[in-house]
């Protein structure tokens, strides 16, 4: 486990670039994406929960593609 906390509004981590890398939410509308400077979007509609998204970097790419 590398992050397990409540971060605030405004808050902001950054992920290590670390094969394997997941992220869980339960508020997916909360969480606001970016990779390598660009922003993705939200990770998900509010008050959705996420379990095992991957960080890894193609893997997001695809996923705000492609949705």
């Amino acid at each position: 486990m590398i992050l397990n906390r409540d971060l605030k509004s405004g808050d902001s981590y950054q992920v290590p670039n670390t094969p394997g890398t997941v992220m869980a939410t339960n508020n997916a509308g909360a969480v606001e994406m970016d990779l390598d400077g660009i922003t993705l979007g939200r990770a998900g509609a509010a008050q959705q929960v996420l379990g095992k998204v991957s960080l890894d970097p193609q893997s997001l790419a695809d996923r705000f593609t492609n949705h």
